[in-house]
C-alpha cells in the first residue's frame, strides 16, 4: 500500500451541514415486524394479540420467526400504542416498525448497445483491462485463471434481466443465475400487497448491472465481471413502481441465508447508522452465522459524517465505499447527416433529458459564428420549426440559448460542445422543445464551415429506442480514482468504522435489461459493492476456502490503498476514514497476503468513552522472517457539526503512538502492539471533530499494510440533541415574503378533516442534531389556564425508532398517527429524543423541546 508519506498536521476539509430537511416519510402507518421468542411456536401465536387478517407477511426462518402486521388502530386504541403493547408481552422478543426503503438512487449515465464497427475488444487472450478491474487488481487475478468459480453469491435487488446473452440467458439450475426469487411481483409499489412468484425478472435495471459486475459473461463490448464463474441468486425485493419496505428486505436477506448463500450482497437502504433497526439486524445475525453480508455504503455522501445507511450499520456487516473510474466509457446515440444531398455520414450525439419522441430529417440552421445565441434574433430569422438548430455551448447558458431559439418556433437543438467529446444536458423551462442534444466540437465546427460555405446539410434525429448506439470514450471526470463524492459518510452511531472500504463505483460500464438497452454506464456506491463481493468469491477460490466475514474484512482492510480527498474538489491529501475507510481495495495483494493484521479497524471511540489505547496484532504466516516499521498516517479531522455556513478551514489531525515501531517476526510468529490515541487538542468539541488516519506497517519483504482508525474529540450524549432554538412553528408572510415564526397563543383555521386548504398552515420544525433509537412526536391539548394536559397522539409515523440525524418539516392539518383528527382546541408540538444508549423509562435520558401553543378550528367541510 505504501503509507510512507507525512501529511501536514493542518489540512483543509469542509464543514458539513448535519442535518438536513426530511420531508420523506418513511414509516408505513400501523405496520409493524414482530419477532417471537426463540421458544415460542408461530403456529401458535395468540389470536388475541393480532388477528390473521392484519398479518402481512409471516417469518419462519431458522434465525428468525415472527410475522409483519398492520394493525388496524381506532380511537381510543392507536396502532402505535397496540405495537407497545406487543412488545411488551413474553412471547414478543422484538418490535420494529415498518420502513419504506427507496430503491437504489443511482446516476445512469447513458445506455444502449453499440454496434459492432464501434466495439473495443478488452479482454481477447487472456488480456484484462477493463479499469474496474486494473484499479483493484482483479485484472491480476483473472490472468491467472481465478474466477470465483464455485462460490454462490446472492443479490438483494430489483431483479434480473436473466434473459441478457451475457448473463447466461436463462434461469434455474445449470444457469449462471440459478436461484432465488421475486417477492413482490412487478405491480409491487410499496403501498400495496405484494404478489410473490417465482421469476426475479428485472423491469427497471439495477440488480441487472449489478449482477453484470458481478459475473456477466463475455459480449460485444469487451469486459467480463469479475467473478464470472460464480452462481448468482436473485431476491427481487422491488415492483416495476415505487419502493419497497422493510418486512420484504429481510424476508429476501433470510431466504437468501436458507438457500445456502455464500456471500449476499444488497445496494438498499436508508440513512440510520444504528445496528438495531430491522434489517441491520438480519444482516449482524448472519455474519455472526458465517455468511458476509456486503453492502453499499449509500449515495448520500453530501449530507456529511454520521450518515451511515441502515443495512451495514449491522454489526460486522461491511459497507463499501465508491471510487471514480479511472476510464469514462459512456453510450451515446448514433445518426447520419448528408451535405449537399450527397452520401449519409454518421455523427454522434449525446441526449439531454429532452429526448425526440419521433424520428426526424430536418435542414440544419445556425445563427452563425459571429452569433452566439444569447439575446433576442432578428426579424429575419426563418420559421425555425423547420430546422434543426445549430448552437454553441458557452457564453450563457444552454437553458437562455434554448429559450431564444424557441421563440422562433425551433423545436429540435444540437448544441456543438466547447470541450472533448460530448457532454451531459439538461434543460428545463423552455417551451415547445422537442429535442435537444450535444455533438462533438468537431463535428460542429464542420458543420458551421459548410454552412458558411453555402451547403445544405440535412440531419436525421431518431428515437432514442431506436436509433444505433456507439461507445465513445469520455472526457475525464472529475478525480480518476478519487473517492466519488456520493458516498454516505460514517461513523455509525456505536461508532464504529463505516465504510470499512470501497471500490470501483464511479461511471461503470455493466449490463442492463434488454428493453431498456442492453448496456449501461452508472455511478453510485451500488456498484462498488457488487464488485467487492466479487471479489470475496475471487479469494475464497484462491486461498481454498470460504473466508470467515472477519477474516475477509481484514484482509481487504489491511491490503487496501488509501486515496485523495474529494469532496467539491479533488485535493493533495487523503480522504478522512469516514469518508473512505481502509481505501480502494486490491485484491492480489489480499489473496497472496503472507502477514496478517487484526482486526480490520480501530475505534477510540469519543471522549467520553475513556480509551486512550487500544491492540492491534501482527501475524507472520509466511515462513521467512520478517521486520516491520510501525508508523502513524494522520489525516485532516473534521467536524462533524457546523458553525455557520459551510466553510474551508484548517483542521488539527489527532493521531497515534505506539508501543513499539519495529516488530521482527520469524515464520508463524504473531505479536500484538498497543496504539496510543493522540487526539487533536485545539479542536472545538462541540462541533464534535472526528479525527482519522491509518496505523502503517511495512515489512523487510516488501509488504505494505495499514490499520484505519478514528475517534471523536468530543462527547456525543453532551451535545444538544433537539436544540430549542430549531423548534417552533412557522408561516409564510406574503408581505415579507418568507416564513416567519409563529407567536403564541396564534390562531388558525385548519382545513375541514380530509379537504385542502388554500389558507396558510402552520409548519412544525425541528431539528434532531444527534441519531436518536427513539424520536416522539407529541400533540399536547392546553387548557385554557396554560396547563398542559395528557398526550392525545403523535404526528404521523411516530415514533420514530433508530432515526438518523433528521429535520422535521411538517404542515399539520389536525391528524395524528391513528389517522384521526383531533377536535378544535389549544394545542402545542413537544419533540422527544431518547439519547444513544438511554432509557425509555428515564426523564433524565430524553431530549426535549417544543413549539409555542396554537388555537386550532376547522373550517366546514
Amino acid at each position: 500500500m505504501g503509507l510512507n508519506i507525512i501529511l501536514g498536521v493542518l489540512l483543509y476539509v469542509a464543514s458539513i451541514a448535519l442535518a438536513t430537511d426530511n420531508e420523506e416519510w418513511r414509516h408505513v402507518p400501523g405496520a409493524y415486524i414482530i419477532e417471537l421468542e426463540d421458544s415460542q411456536d408461530l403456529s401458535t401465536f395468540s389470536p388475541s394479540i393480532v388477528s390473521s387478517d392484519e398479518i402481512r407477511r409471516t417469518f419462519d426462518f431458522s434465525l428468525f420467526k415472527g410475522i409483519a402486521v398492520q394493525l388496524k388502530g381506532t380511537e381510543n386504541d392507536r396502532a402505535d400504542s397496540r405495537a407497545f403493547s406487543i412488545a411488551s408481552t413474553a412471547t414478543v422478543k422484538n418490535v420494529w416498525p415498518v420502513r419504506e426503503h427507496s430503491r437504489p438512487n443511482v446516476t445512469v449515465h447513458s445506455s444502449g448497445k453499440p454496434g459492432p464497427e464501434d466495439l473495443e475488444m478488452r479482454q481477447d487472450n487472456g488480456s484484462d483491462t477493463f479499469g474496474p478491474h486494473v484499479m483493484t487488481q482483479v485484472d491480476k487475478l483473472r490472468a491467472e485463471g481465478y474466477t470465483g468459480k464455485g462460490v454462490k453469491i446472492a443479490l438483494i435487488d430489483t431483479g434480473v434481466d436473466y434473459k441478457h446473452p451475457a448473463l447466461g440467458g436463462c434461469f434455474g439450475e445449470g444457469c449462471l443465475v440459478s436461484f432465488g426469487r421475486d417477492l413482490t411481483g412487478d405491480g409491487f409499489t410499496g403501498e400495496n400487497q405484494p404478489v410473490p412468484d417465482s421469476d426475479p425478472m428485472d423491469c427497471t435495471g439495477h440488480g441487472t448491472h449489478v449482477s453484470g459486475i458481478i459475473a456477466a459473461q463475455k459480449n460485444d463490448l469487451g469486459f467480463t465481471g469479475a467473478a464470472p464463474d460464480a452462481t448468482l441468486g436473485m431476491y427481487k425485493v422491488f415492483g416495476c413502481q415505487g419502493h419497497t419496505t422493510t418486512d420484504v428486505l429481510i424476508a429476501a436477506l433470510y431466504q437468501a441465508f436458507e438457500d445456502g448463500a455464500d456471500v449476499i450482497s444488497s445496494s438498499i437502504g436508508e440513512a440510520s447508522g444504528w445496528a438495531g433497526g430491522a434489517w441491520a439486524t438480519a444482516a449482524s445475525r448472519i455474519v455472526e452465522k458465517g455468511v458476509p453480508c456486503i453492502m453499499s455504503a449509500g449515495n448520500d455522501g453530501t449530507t456529511g459524517p454520521f450518515y451511515a445507511s441502515s443495512g451495514p450499520s449491522g454489526k460486522s456487516a461491511i459497507a463499501v465505499a465508491a471510487f471514480n473510474n479511472i476510464e469514462f466509457k459512456k453510450i451515446v446515440d448514433k445518426s447520419v447527416f448528408t451535405v449537399d444531398g450527397g452520401e449519409e455520414a454518421a455523427f454522434i450525439y449525446e441526449l439531454s433529458n429532452i429526448k425526440p419522441a419521433e424520428n426526424v430529417s430536418l435542414p440544419l440552421w445556425s445563427p452563425g459564428r459571429n452569433n452566439s445565441g444569447c439575446s433576442s434574433y432578428p426579424d429575419t430569422t426563418p420559421d425555425l420549426s423547420k430546422f434543426v438548430v445549430l448552437l454553441s455551448i458557452g457564453d450563457c447558458t444552454e437553458v437562455e440559448k434554448a429559450k431564444f431559439a424557441a421563440a422562433k418556433g425551433a423545436s429540435h437543438i444540437l448544441f456543438s460542445n466547447n470541450g472533448a467529446g460530448t457532454q451531459e444536458l439538461y434543460l428545463y423551462g423552455v417551451d415547445g422543445l422537442k429535442s435537444a442534444s450535444v455533438v462533438t466540437s468537431e463535428t460542429g465546427t464542420q458543420w458551421l464551415r459548410s454552412l458558411e460555405a453555402g451547403s445544405k446539410i440535412v440531419v436525421a434525429l431518431k428515437i432514442s429506442t431506436l436509433s444505433e448506439k456507439a461507445a465513445v470514450d469520455d472526457a475525464p471526470q472529475v478525480g480518476p480514482g478519487s473517492i466519488n463524492v456520493v458516498t454516505s459518510w460514517g461513523p455509525t452511531w456505536d461508532l464504529d468504522i463505516r465504510p470499512q472500504f470501497g471500490a470501483t463505483g464511479g461511471f461503470v460500464l455493466s449490463t442492463y435489461p434488454l428493453n431498456l438497452g442492453s448496456y449501461a454506464v452508472l455511478s453510485g456506491t451500488s456498484m462498488a459493492a457488487p464488485l467487492v463481493t466479487a471479489v470475496y468469491a475471487i479469494l475464497a477460490e484462491v486461498r481454498g476456502k470460504k473466508l470467515a466475514p472477519a477474516d475477509f474484512e481484514a484482509l481487504l482492510s489491511a491490503n487496501a490503498n488509501p486515496q485523495v480527498y474529494n469532496f467539491t474538489e479533488v485535493r493533495n491529501y487523503l480522504a478522512p476514514v469516514p469518508q473512505q475507510g481502509a481505501g480502494l481495495i486490491q485484491a492480489y495483494d489480499a489473496a497472496y497476503a503472507k502477514t496478517l493484521l487484526s482486526p480490520a479497524s480501530l475505534s477510540y471511540q469519543d471522549l467520553a468513552s475513556g480509551i486512550e489505547s487500544l491492540n492491534f496484532t501482527i501475524s507472520n504466516i509466511g515462513q521467512a522472517e520478517v521486520e516491520y516499521q510501525i508508523s502513524d498516517v494522520s489525516t485532516a479531522s473534521i467536524y462533524a457539526l457546523p458553525s455557520g455556513n459551510l466553510s474551508l478551514s484548517p483542521q488539527e489531525a489527532g493521531g497515534l503512538t505506539f508501543s513499539e515501531n519495529k516488530v521482527r517476526l520469524a515464520g508463524g510468529a504473531s505479536h500484538t502492539v498497543t496504539a496510543h490515541a493522540a487526539p487533536p487538542k485545539s479542536l472545538d468539541p462541540m462541533r464534535l471533530p472526528i479525527w482519522s488516519g491509518w496505523v502503517a506497517v511495512n515489512g523487510s519483504d516488501g509488504t505494505s499494510l495499514s490499520i484505519p482508525y478514528q475517534g471523536v474529540a468530543g462527547k456525543l450524549d453532551e451535545i444538544d440533541m433537539l436544540p430549542q432554538n430549531q423548534t417552533f412553528a412557522e408561516v409564510f408572510d406574503w408581505d415579507a415574503k418568507t416564513f416567519v415564526r409563529v407567536p403564541e397563543n396564534a390562531k388558525f383555521t385548519l382545513p375541514a378533516p380530509g379537504n385542502s386548504s388554500t389558507e396558510e398552515l402552520p409548519r412544525l420544525r425541528f431539528n434532531l442534531v444527534i441519531g436518536s433509537p427513539e424520536v416522539r412526536a407529541n400533540v399536547v391539548p392546553v387548557a385554557a389556564d396554560g396547563q398542559a394536559q395528557d398526550v392525545v397522539g403523535q404526528l404521523e409515523r411516530y415514533p420514530w425508532l433508530w432515526a438518523p440525524r433528521h429535520s422535521l418539516l411538517y404542515e399539520w392539518k389536525g391528524m395524528i398517527a391513528n389517522g384521526t383528527y383531533l377536535p378544535a382546541g389549544r394545542y402545542k408540538f413537544v419533540f422527544q429524543a431518547l439519547r444513544r444508549g438511554g432509557d425509555a423509562n428515564k426523564n433524565e435520558d430524553w431530549h426535549v423541546a417544543e413549539t409555542v401553543t396554537m388555537d386550532f378550528t376547522y373550517a366546514e367541510g
